[in-house]
């Protein structure tokens, strides 16, 4: 097989690879999207990594929590600053730190204290650090505190002890965040051993739907030179119009009418399901018909014939020319074990994932570009020679 051919051959079976990939990954996504998969995996995870029963309840009750959940339905993604806030309002770490800053309470302001220095050495007092910062940005008190009416010692010790606990506070957001991202990195690789199983399941049910043999389409792009051709044409131009396509944003507010997404939002879905992007249950519906329609305008005649299920033995021809399926088990023939591996390499290559197969493709497509185009012509070397002569500096 000459080069060019084989590189073709390839490209076209890499295209189907990607098409499949992007129907599994649109169903998985959908069927996710519906059972909530990744709030209930986030949120388990959350839970683990909080304990405690009542701090969990306060947590998920939290409105940087709460206001993420939309319909009931757990959300799928968390800010690390929200979780760090949410955590530590729910545990009132900040109400007890201030008393292991402040060990040494400010000195009794005198009787004729104004009432702004009053409420500020109350809340310093009470180990209320939520109402000092308020009270300290307070222009008033910040005009008081720096007059000649408060002494020096009182004013060093309530700037120093405010600001103490602003710093201890800002630390300990900093290390929640810190612990919160490793636990999700966690959560996401778990999850996405999740999704590659998936994947090549769906993949498996889908090969077995659609007959995508891997052998049987690499002998048709091989021996058919015209479904070849055509099939490397359409895998070039959805290449560049993915390629043109911004994803559409990750943390996009749930779909919850879940109507398929069309026009520009549906190149959007592709392009993000592609990219590895999560989708929602519109953009899911939108890429499982994008990529069906894909497939079904090859000319590689994927399904199941009559003469294919004679041959591997599940299915008989009676003598009227009707075929009627053999009853379980069937009476296998030899042909069902080259079909068997053609399936189950296409489901091993669907759960590789979009992203790779559509990775695979751009790398394919820059190789067959890196050569000569057939209506090229040859150029020239003298003619080369004179146009490099005439743009040469003097």
């Amino acid at each position: 097989m000459p080069g060019l051919k084989l590189i073709e051959v390839i490209l076209g079976l890499v295209f189907v690879y990607l098409l499949l990939s992007l129907l599994c990954t649109a169903i998985n996504e959908y069927v996710s999207g519906i059972l909530n998969k990744r709030g209930r995996a986030l949120f388990k995870a959350v839970d683990q990594l909080i304990g405690d029963p009542d701090v969990q309840a306060a947590f998920r009750r939290h409105p940087l929590i709460s206001t993420l959940c939309q319909s009931k339905r757990l959300p799928s993604y968390i800010p690390a600053q929200n979780f760090a806030l949410a955590l530590l309002g729910s545990t009132d770490y900040t109400e007890t730190r201030l008393g292991a800053t402040s060990s040494s309470p400010p000195e009794s302001p005198p009787v004729s204290t104004p009432p702004k220095l009053e409420q500020l050495f109350d809340a310093l007092m009470q180990e209320s650090p939520a109402q000092v910062s308020p009270l300290v940005s307070d222009p008033a008190v910040a005009s008081l505190l720096g007059s000649a009416a408060v002494p020096e010692s009182v004013r060093t010790t309530v700037t120093g002890a405010v600001a103490g606990v602003e710093r201890d506070v800002q630390k300990l957001q900093n290390a929640v965040e810190v612990w919160f991202n490793n636990a999700m990195d966690r959560v996401s690789g778990t999850y996405k051993r999740y999704t590659q199983i998936a994947l090549l399941l769906i993949g498996l049910v889908v090969s077995i739907l659609l007959n995508a043999d891997t052998l049987h389409i690499w002998q048709t792009l091989s021996t058919n030179d015209q479904a070849r051709e055509a099939l490397v044409q359409r895998a070039i131009a959805f290449n560049a119009a993915a390629r043109d396509t911004t994803p559409g944003d990750t943390t996009a507010a749930a779909d919850t009418t879940c109507a398929a997404a069309t026009g520009e939002a549906a190149a959007r879905a592709v392009a993000k399901a592609a990219a590895g992007q999560r989708l929602t249950c519109g953009e899911a519906l939108a890429v499982v018909k994008i990529s069906k329609a894909q497939l079904d305008s090859t000319q590689l005649a994927l399904g199941w014939t009559d003469a294919e299920l004679e041959t591997i033995g599940v299915a008989t021809q009676g003598a009227d020319g009707k075929l009627s399926p053999v009853p379980w088990p069937w009476k296998w023939t030899r042909a069902i074990w080259p079909k068997l591996l053609g399936l189950l390499l296409t489901a091993i290559a669907i759960s590789l994932g979009a992203p790779f197969w559509f990775d695979m493709l751009n790398k394919i497509i820059n190789i067959r570009a890196a050569g000569r185009a057939p209506d090229e012509r040859p150029k020239n070397p003298e003619a080369r020679g004179k146009r490099l002569a005439e743009v040469a500096p003097k």
